[in-house]
């Protein structure tokens, strides 16, 4: 009795196993593909200059439209007082996808510079940190006793 149980149930058991692989099959040919991110028309960064950190008397606020475009091309510049913001975004270029921010003294030295590198879609400019400081969250330079608040985000 034992032999003609063994002898049913194993059948049952390859073809259930046979009917799961089968919907599995079914299920994932049949899935929609994940949507691809479009990638921005340009970023906006916003900035505040202060001639005197921590003080709002002769406060500026501007912003700053950097279109994506193919290939390498020269930034968009902001110029203050004792500092000038550039940002540069590259769509396609040999060394990749990119977005290059420089913050530097009204002489010409560098004070900071970050580059966010992207991927093929380019989602990280998507990325939004909290209080509405797009993908690069809000940066502070300090310089000469002036202070200049920036952060960009994506339009378009």
């Amino acid at each position: 009795m034992t032999r003609s149980i063994t002898q049913v149930s194993a059948p049952r058991t390859v073809t259930f196993l046979g009917w799961a692989a089968a919907g599995a099959l079914l299920v994932s040919c049949t899935a929609a593909p994940e949507p691809q991110a479009t990638p921005p028309d340009a970023i906006e960064c916003a900035a505040k200059y202060r001639p005197q950190a921590g003080s709002d008397v002769g406060e500026e606020s501007r912003t700053l439209v950097v279109p994506r475009i193919g290939g390498a091309s020269g930034p968009e510049v902001l110029d203050f007082a004792t500092m000038t913001l550039a940002a540069r975004y590259i769509g396609d270029a040999p060394e990749g996808r990119s977005i290059d921010i420089v913050v530097e003294a009204a002489n010409g030295t560098r004070l900071t510079s970050t580059l966010f590198q992207l991927d093929e879609d380019e989602s990280q400019v998507s990325v939004e940190f909290v209080g509405g400081h797009g993908f690069t969250g809000l940066h502070y330079v300090q310089h000469d006793g002036a202070e200049l608040q920036y952060t960009c985000a994506p339009v378009g």
